[in-house]
């Protein structure tokens, strides 16, 4: 089921699209519904996270980077 979701983070609000993703019910019979809360670039959802979590972003991204150079070589 998709729908429109707000997402409040540190004070602000963000609009987003909540929706729950299939799993196989019969292997996982002990979980919950997942839901999955996907967003555009233009929400502002991006940027206040990357601000929010700085160290990881950059950790992440520097770890991506060498990643993608190593497959280069």
């Amino acid at each position: 089921m998709k729908c429109t979701a707000t997402v409040l983070v540190d004070g602000e609000t963000f609009e987003a699209m909540q929706n729950n993703q299939n799993f196989d019910r019969q292997k996982y019979t002990c979980h919950a519904d997942v839901a999955q809360i996907r967003f555009t670039v233009r929400s502002g959802l991006p940027q206040k996270l990357r601000q929010l979590f700085q160290a990881s972003y950059a950790y992440l991204k520097k770890e991506r980077e060498q990643v993608a150079g190593k497959r280069s070589a």
